[in-house]
């Protein structure tokens, strides 16, 4: 702890020099650690924010802490230069993880941040709800890292959701945006799903004709349970006319890699939710997408009491998920192919927890331009 108190008053006092130039009121800044470039729902709002206001100037800083030394060296770098720098000359923040500078640091009071969460809804406990247990932070770290301190604005996809984010946060409901993330409008979009479709068979040509099945198991902090995959890549085997295509989550993707199976890393879960005909998946929040288009859902919850004791979850997972849950990939392929799946139940969790609307991007790009007041 005390390297990180050293590490932290070091930049403070750089963040104190940058702050001695002059904030641009018309610079966004986008921060993400969800990877090394921008995801969808960055990329969408950018456009949408540059549309309406020309004069808007947009900057991306999109660094990831996983990976060896060097990566990390790199990270550390990059935060003590362009993201610090960024900060503090910035008038708005939009971030969709835990940004280390927006909550350690002391910000000017024109800088208003933005959170929009990278999940679609809240499913699974995180942030503030699992300090202590075995999937969250240890108290003393998140004490520490003043987690998810200092946003004034965050992005909910209903009233619902705000609940669970609040508690994830630990925010009022003052301080709620109730809106669906940018990607919504891509679900809806049957052009974006041809464009996923055509990109995926050209790269895959012999899985034409073939009835693909989605398995997006969740991230875990505990040893990922490979064997189960394997379970069901073989299940799925017994039957002709049905690919299972394994998707981890994106910095998961490691323990699968000896995976013998269509393991697929090229495409992100969320174009493969546009090309395959069933979702398999476990906790993970791409249930709100896969609801969204209704898509037929099914839950391989082999570990739910283990996983219950570990981090545990907003919704009753028996009552609220929109199908019923499985624990072997027998059961699973047998759902499959009787088709056992409730479109209604679907349908319903849907407008449960997402705000629809014509246009969920250009609602967020107003909301953020009502902030720059330009």
């Amino acid at each position: 702890m005390i390297a990180l108190s050293v590490g932290k008053a070091a930049l403070r006092g750089i963040y104190w020099l940058y702050k001695r130039v002059p904030v641009d009121k018309t610079k966004v800044l986008f921060m993400s650690r969800q990877g090394d470039s921008a995801g969808t729902d960055f990329l969408l709002l950018k456009e949408e924010i540059e549309k309406l206001n020309p004069q808007v100037k947009v900057r991306m800083i999109c660094k990831t802490l996983d990976g060896g030394l060097l990566k990390k060296l790199g990270y550390v770098i990059n935060l003590a230069g362009p993201q610090l720098y960024e900060l503090a000359t910035s008038k708005v923040a939009i971030l969709d993880s835990y940004s280390i500078p927006v909550s350690i640091l002391n910000h000017r009071k024109e800088l208003k941040v933005v959170q929009i969460w990278h999940a679609m809804g809240a499913l699974k406990k995180f942030g503030k709800s699992i300090v202590g247990k075995v999937e969250g932070r240890s108290e003393k770290l998140a004490e520490a890292m003043e987690m998810h301190r200092n946003y004034d604005y965050i992005l909910a996809s209903s009233k619902e959701s705000a609940k669970y984010f609040g508690e994830a946060f630990g925010y009022g409901e003052e301080k709620f945006i109730i809106g669906a993330l940018p990607r919504t409008d891509l679900l809806l979009k049957e052009s974006y799903s041809q464009e996923c479709k055509d990109k995926f068979y050209e790269k895959y040509p012999e899985l034409k004709g073939q009835k693909l099945i989605l398995y997006a198991p969740t991230i875990r902090r505990t040893q990922e349970d490979i064997s189960k995959t394997e379970e069901l890549i073989q299940e799925v085997k017994k039957f002709d006319g049905y690919t299972l295509v394994v998707s981890p989550h994106p910095v998961k993707r490691k323990p699968y890699m000896g995976v013998k199976d269509i393991l697929v890393t090229d495409f992100s879960t969320f174009e493969l939710l546009n090309v395959c005909h069933y979702l398999v998946t476990d906790y993970s929040a791409i249930v709100y997408e896969a609801a969204v288009k209704e898509l037929p859902i099914f839950l391989y919850a082999y570990d739910i009491e283990e996983y219950l004791a570990n981090r545990g979850f907003y919704l009753d997972y028996e009552k609220d998920m929109p199908a019923d849950y499985r624990k072997d990939a027998a059961g699973i392929m047998k759902m499959i192919v009787s088709e056992d799946w409730n479109k209604e139940r679907v349908r319903a969790f849907a407008d449960r927890y997402i705000t629809k609307s014509k246009d969920s991007t250009k609602d967020l790009a107003r909301e953020i331009l009502k902030l720059l007041n330009i």
